[in-house]
């Protein structure tokens, strides 16, 4: 997770912040077009295990 200037100059983005956060999540789950990847922090297919 990111949180901070979009570098305005690289991207054309029409706004900056002066400050920079970055950021873990813990245990996440991820969901690509209806498909679980990943569960609580997970894989859940072989070929990622």
């Amino acid at each position: 997770m990111y949180g901070g200037s979009p570098i305005p100059g690289k991207t054309g983005a029409d706004w900056d912040s002066k400050t920079h956060v970055d950021g873990v999540i813990k245990n996440p789950s991820i969901h690509v077009d209806r498909e679980i990847i990943m569960d609580e922090g997970e894989f859940c297919f072989e070929e990622f295990v």
